[in-house]
């Protein structure tokens, strides 16, 4: 006797479940679009040819390899310019 009642229980909770995933989904997506806007802002297109001189924008923690000084809040940011040999992928040369 308390077999109907049961999966009735259990159909109303699965269909509650499948709403909140739903939901779930289309606040991810909403939020993804959000952030993905907010770094398009200030993202810009950069492309070289090989040739071009560019200088390298180099991390703290790596500028040991590009700098025979010690590093300091004062050390330089970028270092080049460095000359493109190959352009490899869409955004590496």
């Amino acid at each position: 006797m308390n077999a109907p009642n049961t999966i009735a229980t259990i159909e109303d909770y699965l269909q509650q479940r499948e709403k909140m995933t739903q939901l779930l989904k289309k606040e991810l997506i909403t939020t993804q679009n959000r952030m993905k806007q907010i770094v398009d802002k200030r993202r810009s297109v950069r492309e070289f040819s090989v040739g071009d001189r560019v200088y390298l924008k180099v991390k703290k923690f790596l500028q040991h390899s590009f700098s025979t000084t010690s590093i300091s809040k004062l050390s330089p940011k970028f270092f080049g310019p460095y000359i493109v040999l190959a352009k490899i992928g869409k955004v590496a040369y």
